[in-house]
């Protein structure tokens, strides 16, 4: 009779769940220096765009239903937040996060969005929904920047 190698069911061979190695450290660190490069480059050239742009951003934010108030809030609170970090007086906020808010406030005022704003009610819906998705994302350091200027969180979030 021949003998085949049978597969062991040894301790050896069960696959571990082994720390991060040290090249996946390095990928992990690489990856966040780069997401901040590209969002310092994409922030640096939208935010003169959305400060061109502020009447209109206000006005779209005035049309917001009530019940999406507090996103129409946060997104003014961004705003401020714009003209406090190109003034200088406030600069404790990551480029990506810049980047994020002030893509979803042109995207909100922009005529070529997904669902036109002539629509009544969707064309607002998903400028609402994109606003309160990036407002999600950037929470934290919005969250950072009310405490900063002392304002209630509870107006905001």
């Amino acid at each position: 009779m021949l003998q085949t190698d049978a597969p062991s069911n040894t301790a050896a061979d069960a696959p571990t769940n082994a720390p991060k190695t040290a090249f996946r450290k390095l990928f992990d660190g690489a990856w966040r220096q780069a997401a901040e490069r590209l969002g310092e480059r994409i922030g640096a050239r939208q935010i003169p765009k959305v400060l061109d742009r502020r009447d209109r951003v206000k006005r779209e934010l005035r049309a917001i239903p009530e019940r999406m108030q507090k996103v129409a809030n946060q997104a003014s609170l961004v705003l401020e937040l714009i003209d406090d970090y190109r003034g200088g007086s406030y600069r404790s906020i990551p480029w990506r996060s810049l980047a994020v808010a002030s893509g979803a406030l042109l995207y909100s005022v922009s005529p070529g969005d997904v669902i036109p704003d002539v629509l009544p009610v969707l064309g607002q819906l998903d400028d609402a929904i994109v606003l309160a998705v990036a407002m999600r994302i950037i929470r934290g350091d919005l969250e950072r920047y009310c405490r900063f200027k002392g304002y209630a969180l509870d107006k905001y979030f």
